[in-house]
């Protein structure tokens, strides 16, 4: 299942689809490494791309973003769910749903 999750097939637009993020906020995010992914600087000429672990790690950091919530919250979040699914848990989406503007 880990290698499932960590193998790098879904291109950016994948991405940007399945995490409804814009792409220039990826990119930030990217530049700036606010979240480690599995690649992290594909190579001249080659395009990134994304394991199915980097979609969840993006997405609960959106959901933390659209919150108006600091992103080293996201990132703690989303290195707590790799753990878990790494390790063959489950996601806690009830606990990442839950999380509520103050």
């Amino acid at each position: 299942m880990a290698r499932t999750l960590t193998q790098q097939h879904f291109t950016q637009g994948d991405v940007l689809e399945i995490t409804r993020l814009k792409k220039e906020l990826l990119q930030t995010w990217m530049n700036r490494g606010v979240i480690a992914l599995g690649e992290q600087n594909p190579g001249s000429g080659r395009r990134r791309l994304y394991s199915a672990l980097d979609i969840v790690k993006l997405g609960l950091l959106r959901r933390v973003a659209d919150l108006g919530l600091e992103l080293g919250l996201g990132r703690e979040l989303a290195d707590e769910e790799e753990r878990r699914l790494l390790n063959g848990s489950g996601l806690e989406w009830e606990y990442h749903l839950s999380i509520r503007k103050k």
